[in-house]
């Protein structure tokens, strides 16, 4: 028998298992050890085994060994990662130990076993307790409130922080000592809020086409917001009302459906879940059983997906041929003077700041509203960040560090894409060298979409679409110019 506990994060697998006392009664579980070796897992029961690793020194059976003994010493030995729990404690009233318990390594620490004192026939009720301490919750990390923000206190801590800021050769030290400045003047200035877990739930009628719908609707929520004008608001309220008639619609077929549906043989717990989903007493969703489990796995195939021993043999020996040769083009590039080494000048980062809506911020919790709200003396100690690195010839460690969140894939149940979150520090840089780049990289050939601003897939497929026409197309890039 087989049973899966799932606690708050991890699952425990238990097994039990009975073996008839007679000596042609055979056990063949190689699978059953394998499991236990490879997650939490609790093997026991009566197997009727002997042998000196187990039996009582005290008992006549002290020297006794079967075959069903040496099966299990065998099975110790080939998964190392399983650990015997009780040795030499008598299990049987005769001063036998019958009963045994096998526990996953991992689980030895915290495993301990005990006899029952009162429950017993002729074998005493072992009881394993597994001494799993209680799970530490996180720290709360304080959300700011930008849309209450008071910018003009935020820049005016930062420009009295400026005064008395004597900045460090290190590079690291400095950019901890810039987030550090940045958090405290967000701390005085911008209040904060706890974030609420919000699970989000389809309503009990929701289908494919309710999500066309709604997504349609967001679409011309967008265009009206974009493109305000009385044509386009009366166009908006309109397949506003009639979309919600036709999900309203959806609602009441759905309900009909389901109501024609119940006949003698429905049971109560259906009926009173569904009334009770259709009433919005919705039950609150549990939490993934195994969290740091599925993000170290999601780690851990990114890792693997993304890593060069996944490419051809051959492509992995060119690669440790030219590393050498690399390596040095890149040293030489270094030390020679180029054109994109000039420092960055105020307008250069000024040009790079995002301006646009807020992105999710990495690690260090540092926005691009808060870069916005730079004062002028402040902004310059950024300034001397970006230019030491640019001299220096590296990045900040905390700028290489990314926060992993896995985002849902609809189509497919339990799948996921991971997006890491940089530092807008270190974005903010990079926008300011691509700038540079962009006047120094020739032009590429009309064929490539790729890595350009202006083009993409959509312009691929277009060009190839043409071929096949027969006519050739012409793919015009277009930039926004900034003077």
């Amino acid at each position: 028998m087989g049973v899966t506990v799932s606690l708050k994060n991890t699952t425990l697998q238990i097994y039990n298992i009975k073996r008839p006392p007679k000596a042609t009664a055979t056990l063949k579980f190689d699978h059953i050890f394998a499991a236990v070796s490879n997650s939490p897992s609790i093997l026991c029961g009566d197997f009727n085994a002997h042998s000196p690793t187990w039996n009582c020194p005290s008992s006549p059976s002290a020297n006794r060994s079967c075959r069903t003994g040496l099966y299990l010493n065998k099975m110790l030995q080939d998964f190392p990662h399983s650990s015997l729990l009780n040795r030499h404690i008598p299990t049987h009233l005769r001063g036998g130990v019958l009963d045994l318990s096998f526990v996953s390594t991992d689980l030895l620490p915290i495993a301990s076993l005990a006899l029952h004192p009162y429950l017993t026939s002729d074998h005493y009720a072992s009881t394993i307790t597994l001494n799993i301490p209680p799970i530490q919750k996180p720290p709360t990390v304080p959300h700011w409130h930008f849309k209450k923000a008071d910018w003009h206190k935020f820049t005016f801590i930062l420009e009295e922080w400026v005064e008395s800021y004597t900045p460090s050769q290190d590079l690291d030290t400095k950019e901890e000592e810039i987030v550090s400045a940045l958090h405290h003047a967000a701390n005085q200035a911008i209040p904060a809020y706890k974030p609420t877990s919000y699970i989000h739930s389809n309503k009990w009628y929701y289908s494919d086409r309710v999500r066309e719908l709604r997504h349609r609707l967001i679409i011309l929520r967008k265009t009206l917001k974009k493109h305000p004008s009385p044509t386009v608001l009366e166009n908006f309220r309109v397949a506003q009302q009639l979309i919600r008639k036709e999900i309203q619609m959806i609602r009441s077929d759905s309900w009909l459906k389901w109501c024609e549906s119940l006949n003698a043989h429905t049971s109560l717990h259906d009926l009173w879940q569904k009334l009770n989903l259709v009433s919005g007493k919705f039950r609150r969703q549990p939490c993934h059983p195994r969290p740091l489990q599925v993000a170290e796995g999601l780690i851990h195939t990114f890792q693997s997906r993304s890593t060069s021993s996944q490419l051809p043999p051959s492509t992995i020996n060119r690669i440790q041929r030219l590393k050498p040769e690399r390596e040095t083009s890149i040293q030489v590039a270094i030390s020679t003077p180029a054109e994109s080494d000039v420092p960055f000048t105020q307008h250069d980062i000024n040009q790079a700041r995002k301006t646009s809506k807020d992105t999710a911020p990495g690690i260090d919790r540092v926005t691009y509203s808060m870069l916005n709200q730079l004062g002028t003396h402040a902004l310059s100690h950024v300034q001397s960040l970006f230019n030491d690195s640019l001299h220096s010839g590296r990045l900040p460690r905390s700028w290489k560090e990314a926060m992993i969140h896995p985002v849902p894939k609809p189509p497919t149940p339990n799948a996921y894409r991971p997006i890491s979150l940089l530092s807008c520090l270190g974005k903010t840089m990079e926008r300011a060298v691509l700038t540079r780049l962009r006047h120094l990289v020739p032009h590429p050939d009309r064929h490539i979409y790729a890595c350009y601003k202006g083009l993409g897939t959509k312009d691929n497929l277009a060009a190839i679409h043409s071929t096949l026409d027969g006519n050739d197309a012409i793919i015009a890039r277009s930039e926004r110019c900034h003077n």
